[in-house]
């Protein structure tokens, strides 16, 4: 229930949420565990599509295979790396805070966005069509865009 209670305070104020979460001083396995509990949910949510796409495909099991993998392994590399430019971007701009600080501010903003991310996938499954799905996959960048920069702002006015 408090990683629910902390999702949801996210929302509410996440300056006050990124002030908290950085005072926590997450461990790495806790970091871990976020970027891979929000990979997992996320590749849940496309599990419809997949297997609408799959459909077409001489091998499905191989193809939503292939998709897990790359949900599960190399897209936490990819966030890992693009965490680590975002240190670099702010630290080349006068951050003070740690990379580990630059780290939580995304994997904590990909958790809390996945409530999002489902909801753009059912819009996406129901084919409600090509305008409401823009609009809410935009809707969606803006929330994740504005909520990280938020974090990564308080993680790097953070400590020195």
């Amino acid at each position: 229930m408090a990683l629910l209670r902390d999702i949801a305070a996210t929302y509410m104020a996440p300056r006050r949420a990124a002030r908290r979460k950085l005072a926590q001083a997450p461990g790495e396995e806790t970091l871990l565990a976020y970027v891979m509990f929000a990979s997992l949910i996320a590749f849940c949510a496309r599990i419809p599509a997949l297997i609408a796409q799959a459909d077409t495909l001489p091998s499905p099991s191989t193809f939503i295979g292939a998709q897990f993998v790359a949900a599960m392994i190399f897209g936490p590399l990819f966030l890992y790396a693009l965490a680590a430019l975002s240190y670099l971007l702010a630290r080349a701009l006068g951050g003070r805070g740690s990379g580990r600080d630059a780290r939580l501010a995304l994997f904590w903003v990909l958790l809390t966005m996945q409530p999002l991310v489902i909801v753009l996938e059912i819009v996406r499954y129901l084919a409600l069509g090509n305008r409401v799905s823009l609009s809410v996959s935009l809707i969606c960048a803006g929330v994740f865009v504005g909520v990280w920069a938020i974090f990564l702002i308080a993680a790097q006015r953070a400590r020195s």
